[in-house]
């Protein structure tokens, strides 16, 4: 709860002060900048955690060769998305 308290008081005091630092557009800009990142880092956080637990029995015999797949294939994600959002300013 105190968490969330101050985390809002100092989101606060970030975007009163932000406002009277930089412009309308450069805000606007940067809103829209983190908006899009948001689910791309969400996309790229997929862990398979649940999905590995929940499978884990049925391919207990394979473990050994399950589990380094499914790292594999949550790992994907994160190291292709950079690929095909980067682009020169």
């Amino acid at each position: 709860m105190l968490s969330t308290v101050l985390s809002s008081l100092l989101s606060i005091g970030f975007s009163a002060a932000a406002t009277r630092i930089y412009s309308v557009h450069t805000l606007a800009l940067n809103s829209a900048l983190v908006a899009s990142i948001m689910p791309i880092s969400m996309i790229c956080g997929l862990s398979f955690n649940n999905l590995i637990l929940r499978f884990l029995p049925r391919v207990y015999h394979r473990i050994g060769i399950r589990v380094p797949q499914a790292y594999r294939l949550a790992a994907r994600p994160s190291l292709l998305v950079p690929l095909g959002t980067a682009r020169d300013h």
